[in-house]
């Protein structure tokens, strides 16, 4: 079984090969530049399911394309991995990569990219991702979800005699004799 890391870099480029290079955006391992691709989280809004550092942002001059962890679909990653790609490619075609878009009806919302039909008389983009997803197999990745967050670990404290109420570790609780606010020893936990 092949790792995640390899799955993408494959898709990448069975992506670039059947749909990017037809399209005529240029190779971004010719341009000197390249690109890696790997599931990470990136940084900003957690609702942001991929994401692609030009190569500005990295000290090696290359692409770095992060696919969330979150994600497990097979379709919605290669969805992805299609939107960051294109922009690995060329970052100064956003507007050729608009057009592309626009032709597959692929559109960003909240960070998630969405895609609706449309076919186009070159490319169709279903197609496309059907023959990368049978190419692969499924995505080797199961989906990372965020713990719940823990409620606060400090207990409840009232002093009965001055009604004061603070918060405190269950250490220090043990530890405490009396109330901070009237030193009474009339204190419990709730």
């Amino acid at each position: 079984m092949q790792s995640r890391d390899v799955w993408l870099s494959k898709a990448a480029q069975l992506i670039y090969d059947t749909l990017l290079a037809p399209a005529g955006f240029p190779d971004p391992n010719q341009s000197g530049n390249g690109y890696r691709v790997t599931c990470g989280l990136s940084q900003g809004s957690r609702n942001v399911r991929s994401q692609c550092y030009g190569i500005d942002a990295s000290d090696d001059r290359v692409n770095e394309i992060f696919i969330s962890p979150e994600l497990d679909d097979s379709r919605q990653v290669l969805l992805e991995l299609t939107w960051q790609l294109s922009r690995a490619c060329d970052e100064k075609a956003r507007t050729r990569y608009s057009k592309l878009a626009d032709a597959f009806n692929l559109v960003q919302v909240e960070g998630h990219v969405m895609t609706g039909t449309t076919q186009t008389p070159d490319y169709d983009l279903n197609m496309v991702l059907d023959l990368v997803e049978q190419a692969l197999g499924a995505y080797p990745h199961a989906a990372l979800r965020k713990p719940p967050k823990d409620g606060t670990r400090q207990l409840k404290v009232e002093c009965n005699d001055c009604t004061a109420i603070w918060r405190s570790s269950a250490k220090w609780v043990r530890l405490m004799s009396q109330c901070p606010c009237c030193g009474s020893i009339n204190i419990a936990t709730g």
